[in-house]
C-alpha cells in the first residue's frame, strides 16, 4: 500500500512540478463518527504555531487518510469498487486513486493562491496573511476560483465542439461526485476539479473530455 501511494505522489509532482514545496505532510488519521464515510481529506490551512514576539504565524497544509479505510483493505476495496461501478467515482477507480482526488484539491489550492499572487508559505508574517493569503483562503473555502476554472474549461470545450451541454451536464459527464453539493444544497465546485484529475489519472486519453479540459486549465494556473 505504501509503495503504491508513493507512486501516486510521484505522479502528482512529476506532472505538476510547480506544486512542490507547499504540502507539509500526508498521514493517517483517526476520524470521528461524523467523518466515518470520508476516505481522505485535504486540509488547506491548519495553524500550528503563533509568535507573539515577531508576529509570525505557522500553517500546515495536509492530507489526512482515514485509518478505518487504509487499515482495512477489504472494506476499502468494497467501497471504492461500489463507488466506481455506480458512477460516483470515475471508472476504473482503485484503492490508491482517491489520493489523486485529494491531491487535486491541493493543486487547486495552489492555483487559487497563484491567482491572488499569494505565497502559501508555511511561516509568514501576520501582515502578509491579511494582505494576500487571507483572500486566497476565503476564495478557496467558497470555491470562487474553482468555479472560474471550471467555467473556463467549459467555454474552451464549447468553442472546440459546439456542444449544447449546460455547465452542469459538462460536469456531470465526469462522475456523480463531480457535481456534489454541501449540506445547504450548494455545489462544491472544487469536487469537479478533484474528480477531473482523478479521471485523467485513471483513464488517460480515455478520460471524459470534460475531465481533460478541466485538468488543462488547472495546470495553467498551477504552473503560472
Amino acid at each position: 500500500m505504501a509503495l503504491e501511494l508513493e507512486n501516486v505522489v510521484k505522479y502528482i509532482y512529476n506532472d505538476f512540478p510547480a506544486a512542490r514545496g507547499y504540502l507539509t505532510h500526508l498521514s493517517l488519521g483517526n476520524l470521528d463518527s461524523s467523518q466515518a464515510s470520508t476516505i481522505a481529506f485535504f486540509q488547506w490551512v491548519f495553524m500550528f504555531t503563533e509568535s507573539t514576539i515577531d508576529s509570525h504565524i505557522g500553517y500546515k497544509s495536509r492530507i489526512i487518510l482515514n485509518s478505518s479505510y487504509y487499515l482495512d483493505l477489504n472494506k476499502f476495496k468494497a467501497a471504492v469498487t461500489h463507488s466506481s461501478n455506480s458512477g460516483h467515482f470515475p471508472k476504473n477507480a482503485t484503492i490508491y486513486s482517491p489520493l489523486v482526488h485529494e491531491f487535486a484539491h491541493y493543486l487547486s489550492f495552489i492555483a487559487t493562491n497563484n491567482y491572488y499572487r499569494a505565497n502559501p508559505r508555511i511561516i509568514l508574517k501576520e501582515t502578509d496573511f491579511y494582505e494576500s493569503y487571507y483572500s486566497a483562503l476565503l476564495d478557496f473555502s467558497e470555491g470562487t476560483h474553482s468555479k472560474r476554472m471550471i467555467e473556463e474549461a467549459y467555454n474552451n470545450y464549447k468553442m472546440k465542439t459546439g456542444t449544447r451541454w449546460t455547465l452542469d451536464e459538462f460536469r456531470a459527464s465526469i462522475s456523480q461526485y463531480a457535481v456534489a453539493k454541501d449540506n445547504t444544497g450548494n455545489y462544491i465546485w472544487d469536487e469537479t476539479i478533484a474528480e477531473s484529475l482523478h479521471d485523467v489519472y485513471l483513464n488517460g486519453d480515455n478520460a471524459a473530455p470534460a475531465s481533460k479540459e478541466v485538468v488543462a486549465v488547472l495546470r495553467k494556473y498551477v504552473e503560472m
